[in-house]
């Protein structure tokens, strides 16, 4: 799903163009199992919704059309990016074929930081999309317009900076987005980025150990280890999302206590939260 910002100033405007059409000539659209989709969005000043998951047929039309989205006057508007992501909520709700997991891409110059209150409701659907896709921000910076990176919007590693390699990242992160973990899952990746095998999911039900290894094996998953202060922060970082208690179990010590700056027990303790993991997860790739 391509979000364009049609309402950004030249040269972003232009490199957008470019960038949007030499990413769809790698990606094979198409109707049948396991062939890609395409929605189109233009914003500005105000939003058209331009095409749905339907309307393109191969890669052929798909590129016929990105040549014919309206151009959009005007800055882009908080507010018409916020009934963007809104229709794009929908249409995902609305999807058939949930096969192919969805990728959200918004190129733009614009400046928005969730730190200021103008952008609360627009944050706050952006994480909505989150929950639903991944949200990868493309923020088209050139010194002529002195934006700052759309970060704040993007799911945690999606965010593309205006550069000689951004093509390729935006490649990358496409496969990343096709090659991740099953669904209510949340891949382990380290500060920097880089993936891992590992996939985490919270529960919020069991209180025991055994309750917590019922619900893991329901997965094929086992109760969380931790070998790393890397994962340690992951792991307490969706706990923190979620609102959660350390609970848990995984470290295989006898003190229980394998980091000086450690955040999370070790050992078993009552409470509503469970991780889960799975080691070298079967990728969903097409």
């Amino acid at each position: 799903m391509f979000i364009q910002d049609f309402g950004a100033l030249q040269p972003s405007l232009s490199g957008m163009k470019q960038s949007m059409k030499t990413v769809l000539q790698t990606v094979t659209f198409g109707q049948g199992a396991y062939q890609s989709r395409l929605s189109l969005f233009s914003v500005g000043d105000r939003d058209i919704f331009y095409a749905n998951f339907e309307t393109f047929k191969n890669t052929k039309s798909a590129l016929n059309g990105l040549h014919s989205v309206p151009y959009v006057g005007g800055s882009l508007s908080v507010p018409a990016l916020e009934r963007t992501f809104q229709t794009v909520i929908s249409l995902i709700n609305k999807r058939t074929d949930t096969r192919n997991p969805v990728v959200v891409i918004l190129m733009s110059d614009a400046s928005i930081s969730c730190d200021r209150a103008e952008y609360g409701n627009l944050c706050k659907t952006a994480a909505k999309v989150r929950e639903l896709a991944a949200l990868m921000t493309v923020s088209m910076r050139f010194a002529e317009t002195g934006a700052a990176p759309l970060s704040d919007l993007s799911t945690e590693c999606f965010n593309v900076s205006n550069s000689e390699a951004m093509l390729a990242n935006i490649q990358t992160l496409l496969t990343d987005a096709n090659c991740d973990c099953p669904a209510e899952f949340t891949q382990f990746r380290t500060s920097e980025c880089k993936k891992t095998t590992s996939c985490v999911r919270i529960y919020e039900s069991p209180n025991t150990e055994g309750g917590g290894r019922d619900n893991c094996h329901d997965d094929s998953a086992e109760l969380v280890t931790i070998r790393s202060p890397a994962k340690n922060d992951f792991v307490r970082t969706q706990l923190v999302k979620l609102n959660g208690t350390d609970a848990f179990i995984g470290l295989e010590t006898a003190t229980y206590t394998v980091f000086p700056t450690m955040l999370l027990t070790g050992r078993w303790t009552s409470g509503p939260d469970v991780c889960c993991w799975i080691n070298n997860v079967v990728k969903f790739c097409f």
